[in-house]
């Protein structure tokens, strides 16, 4: 697991986040997209609600979903 950074960030107004980066290295998007959902498996999560905007966009934007669910 040392190719990963795993933070829960607890954001006043928008609720707590579970934010896995990849730290190796990879510079192609996809596939790093890939190794993060494949560790995600390994962990038993079938889905999850992907966020891809900042938390500053989402407190700008009350109201508006910024998640999609995601099945890995």
């Amino acid at each position: 697991f040392s190719s990963f950074e795993i933070v829960i960030d607890d954001v006043q107004g928008l609720g707590r986040f579970f934010e896995v980066e990849l730290k190796d290295g990879t510079q192609n998007v996809p596939d790093g997209i890939t190794k993060i959902k494949d560790f995600l498996k390994k962990t038993g999560l079938a889905t999850i609600q992907q966020f891809e905007r900042s938390y500053i966009h989402m407190l700008k934007n009350p109201g508006y979903n910024f998640s999609h669910e995601v099945t890995l």
